[in-house]
């Protein structure tokens, strides 16, 4: 299985104070070249042959991961094609909607050193229900212990179902220790994500952020965020799913942020997700809530 404990990505020239670079390198030793984000602080690893999930979210000085073998950044789609009647297995099989998981993307390293910026691309002829192309694009920033993702899918047809038909991302998230997860809990969303099934959230905040969910690790004192912003107009986000300390989230938004700090409580972790995800959010879309706490110059 793809994690951190056992990537190996040296940066191919020694990364400078300052920067944030962008490279292939096959870092699992399995042929499969992936393509790393890195900065002072933080490495991203992503695997464009595993349908582009990104497995590693790399706290470098601890060497610690926010991501699971699940991955994150896993394209699908929001509109489902009908359940086949002769597979007779699936409810006990999958346990959510598989995407585009183990499809080809292509990579395209649009820039390195001032700024990590990736693109990747796939044509998924199979997308319910016409077809579709799904494009992200990845950018890192020095310094930063967040990065940012947009984006976008272009499905063909002119039906109904076409025209209604969104991409969702879903990523599976970790904090702590995978084999001793009892000291952590999900920071809620002031629901903005529905539960998928019962999820042991904490009662939000009255100023709980609608845009993002956290996962904080009071042993490690891990806190994984994410964020999102341009949701479409009368659409829901999309859905959270807790499991043994693993947070997956399915979010059907244009622009996501995905960051990985530290929180010396439960309360501090709380106010730090409230700032990450205003600081999210373009400036035409902050709400007043985001000033309320200083986070509007939190970008």
């Amino acid at each position: 299985m793809r994690n951190g404990l056992f990537a190996s990505a040296p940066a191919p020239e020694p990364l400078r104070a300052g920067k944030a670079i962008a490279y292939v390198q096959d870092v699992y030793r399995d042929g499969y070249p992936c393509v790393v984000l890195e900065n002072e602080l933080v490495r991203v690893i992503v695997s464009p042959a595993a349908g582009g999930r990104a497995f590693v979210f790399e706290d470098k000085a601890r060497s610690r991961n926010a991501f699971d073998t699940i991955g994150a950044l896993r394209d699908d789609v929001l509109l489902q094609p009908p359940p086949s009647a002769t597979d007779r297995i699936a409810k006990y099989t999958h346990q959510f909607p598989a995407g585009f998981f183990n499809r080809p993307y292509t990579v395209t390293i649009a820039s390195s050193g001032k700024r990590a910026v990736v693109r990747l691309h796939y044509d998924a002829p199979d997308a319910y229900p016409n077809g579709a192309a799904f494009e992200r694009t990845l950018s890192l920033t020095p310094r930063a212990r967040y990065f940012d993702v947009e984006v976008s899918a272009t499905f063909a047809g002119s039906d109904a179902v076409a025209r209604a038909q969104r991409e969702v991302i879903v990523s599976s998230l970790t904090a702590g220790d995978p084999y001793a997860q009892r000291t952590v809990r999900v920071l809620p969303s002031g629901g903005a994500l529905a539960p998928a099934v019962p999820v042991p959230l904490s009662t939000p905040a009255a100023d709980a952020p609608q845009n993002g969910v956290g996962l904080y690790d009071a042993a490690s004192r891990d806190l994984v965020m994410e964020a999102w912003s341009g949701v479409p107009s009368a659409a829901s986000p999309g859905a959270l799913q807790e499991f043994a300390g693993q947070l997956t989230t399915s979010v059907a938004a244009r622009s996501l942020r995905f960051g990985f700090e530290t929180a010396a409580t439960f309360d501090a972790a709380e106010e730090r997700l409230r700032a990450f995800a205003c600081a999210a959010l373009p400036d035409g879309e902050r709400f007043a809530a985001c000033r309320a706490h200083g986070a509007a110059s939190a970008r």
